[in-house]
């Protein structure tokens, strides 16, 4: 239902956006029949809302009940708690108790610090209830400070609705692999347990566990994070025991729901979208969060934009346990590609059909209609992209490594919700219709590997774009093409990855704008299109201007022999990566560094990949990157000292003050 009102919004907000854009050539844009859909969608959602109120079957005497109580009360505070098992109705009898009280404040996702100061504020000199949904673990400290901050007058009543599972514990004690659980459970003290009450609750779950390694990695993680409270502890424990003793959930399945149970909402919506996939599926996470960020599951956070955000998601998932990575870069443990256990799939896939997120047929897969099925083995470009355009929610389009592409047409305009457009890889496309620049709320233009000689004038428009990739540096303007200086006007970008050619040429106005480019943490420059000019071209970008908040720079196929001017610890003082790939450098200095003024470099991480020439000695490097504590290496044998082969793939991160090869 949830998901039925956001199509109806979308729809809304997609209509808005074709009105602002064919308001100059239309003087009305009145659609009756719009609207008396809309209406009549949203009369049909509030049908099933009031049928949802009314489904308290079995529930109404505990109902009035309580509301009798709150009525009736003479004390300043009235506590009450709901308890019993998962599925008895205890949220939809306190969320009936609220709505009968018409009472509309609501807060969620905060921590306790951050909730004891919301409610401190709403609650001044107000007569109030507040239901505290699902409640794991509560100190004595917090719950004395929560009561404390309720007003007390007299005549004046307020009321606590705490709902949570049953308190039903077992003794029984159970010693099997425990250190594989110590891992998990006390990763922030390097797997000892440091209470010999945390070691006797966390060896009754082993004993429920039964020996089996998912059902113990996934409850040691969800212990993890709580060390800090034996009381948190004690009812992960009582509620494991509950579910393992219902009868229809194994130890490993009891497990997982708790932990899903325990993931706050942005969380489980992210997990329930990697049902669709099938067993053992190695899923690539770039597209998989650029559909969390296409569906509305994550918002960009302060200075993070909604794909850094979602790979930190990613991460919580999988340091809980519920997702295996099965490519990760050590260095900032970015994940590439990752896949669920079976059980963990079964466990989702049947949450997802109870929220009617997706649904499956007999065999487990996800159930396709006709709308949302398109062959591109047999269909050309223009049919596609007049499907494509039929579907105005759209906001995540990935044609990567479609054959056959040679051009995106005008109707691309018509996808007025597209927040994030990859065409990597199509290596037949040449051209893109300058109708693109009209999408406002593109976000991500992802065009690696792509033969464009060109991208329409106006990109600098589109003023929510924050990555954008296979930018290509034109030499002079021709036509309606896009100059590297309209890259200044895109003050949200965080990404950006360029390409360089025979052709290209810039000017001393364009080669300052990065400049201005304030958030731009990531900067790709790749040669490998020059195929002539080489040097003479690479010359020129040594008078770049790098963005002030660089952090990660990628250099590909750069074949110079010193490193760009502007490359060097004075101008990037904030970078931590550094990845050169494949070219002619003789060393790692560029050409205007003073020997006798020694800056060090604040890089943390650096990837040196089929570089034949680069003469480095491993001292050399440690003084000048005193803070290096993760190198890849490939491919560069006249490196010095190394402490592993420079022949050959090697990872290399610094521990305990000393290098280890992994």
């Amino acid at each position: 239902m949830i998901y039925d009102a956001n199509n109806v919004l979308t729809d809304c907000i997609v209509r808005d956006e074709y009105k602002k854009y064919w308001s100059c050539f239309h003087s009305s844009l009145s659609d009756p029949l719009f609207w008396y859909k809309t209406g009549k969608k949203l009369k049909e959602i509030n049908t099933r809302i009031e049928q949802i109120e009314k489904s308290l079957v079995g529930l109404e005497a505990d109902l009035k009940k309580i509301i009798g109580w709150i009525l009736d009360t003479q004390e300043t505070l009235l506590r009450i708690a709901i308890v019993g098992m998962g599925g008895l109705g205890k949220t939809t009898i306190a969320q009936k108790s609220f709505m009968i009280m018409r009472l509309g404040k609501k807060v969620s996702g905060f921590d306790s610090s951050q909730l004891l100061g919301e409610f401190q504020q709403v609650l001044a000199d107000k007569t109030c209830l507040i239901v505290m949904d699902d409640v794991w673990g509560m100190n004595v400290e917090w719950w004395t400070t929560l009561c404390s901050i309720f007003p007390k007058r007299d005549g004046k009543s307020s009321c606590i609705i705490i709902t949570r599972r049953n308190e039903n514990a077992a003794n029984d004690m159970g010693v099997e692999i425990w250190s594989l659980f110590s891992k998990f459970a006390f990763s922030s003290n390097k797997g000892i347990c440091p209470n010999p009450k945390f070691e006797k609750i966390g060896k009754d779950i082993m004993k429920k566990c039964g020996g089996l390694p998912l059902a113990i990695k996934t409850i040691g993680a969800l212990l993890a994070p709580k060390i800090v409270s034996l009381a948190n502890w004690t009812q992960i424990w009582e509620s494991f025991h509950d579910l393992t003793t219902e009868g229809r959930n194994t130890s490993v399945m009891a497990s997982l729901q708790l932990s899903y149970d325990e993931l706050p909402s942005h969380l489980k919506q992210c997990l329930l979208s990697l049902s669709i996939y099938p067993e053992d599926f190695e899923v690539r996470t770039e597209q998989l969060i650029h559909w969390w960020v296409g569906e509305g599951l994550i918002q960009g956070k302060g200075s993070k934009s909604a794909i850094e955000m979602g790979y930190e998601y990613l991460l919580q998932l999988v340091k809980r346990c519920l997702v295996e990575a099965v490519q990760q870069r050590r260095y900032d443990l970015r994940i590439y590609n990752c896949k669920i256990h079976d059980m963990v799939r079964e466990l989702i896939s049947m949450n997802a059909q109870e929220e009617a997120f997706c649904s499956f047929d007999e065999k487990g897969r996800q159930k396709l209609t006709e709308e949302y099925r398109c062959n591109l083995k047999e269909i050309n470009a223009e049919e596609l992209f007049k499907w494509i355009s039929s579907l105005k929610r759209l906001a995540n389009l990935n044609l990567a490594k479609v054959r056959g592409l040679e051009s995106v047409p005008c109707s691309i305009r018509k996808l007025r919700n597209l927040q994030l457009l990859v065409l990597t890889k199509c290596a037949d496309l040449k051209r893109i219709h300058p109708s693109i620049t009209t999408l406002r709320k593109l976000i991500l233009l992802g065009l690696r590997s792509c033969p464009l000689d060109n991208l329409p004038r106006g990109l600098g428009g589109l003023s929510n774009l924050q990555e954008l990739s296979g930018f290509v540096v034109m030499s002079k303007p021709k036509g309606n093409c896009c100059q590297l200086i309209e890259l200044g006007e895109l003050k949200q970008m965080r990404v950006l990855r360029i390409n360089l050619s025979d052709d290209t040429e810039a000017s001393e106005n364009e080669l300052n704008v990065l400049a201005h480019v304030e958030n731009l943490k990531v900067l790709g420059i790749d040669a490998g299109n020059c195929k002539r000019n080489t040097s003479e071209i690479l010359k020129k970008m040594d008078w770049l201007v790098p963005p002030p908040a660089l952090q990660e720079l990628y250099l590909r196929n750069y074949h110079h022999s010193t490193l760009p001017l502007w490359v060097c610890p004075s101008r990037l003082t904030r970078l931590q990566y550094l990845s050169i790939e494949n070219g002619d450098l003789i060393n790692l200095t560029s050409e205007v560094e003073d020997d006798n003024h020694h800056i060090a470099w604040n890089i943390e991480g650096l990837c040196l990949k089929f570089l034949a020439r680069l003469d480095v000695n491993w001292t050399d490097l440690q003084n000048d990157m005193p803070v290096l504590r993760y190198m890849e290496v490939s491919h560069c044998y006249k490196l010095k000292g190394f402490p592993c082969s420079v022949k050959s793939q090697a990872v290399l991160e610094k521990k305990s003050g000393s290098w280890q090869k992994y």
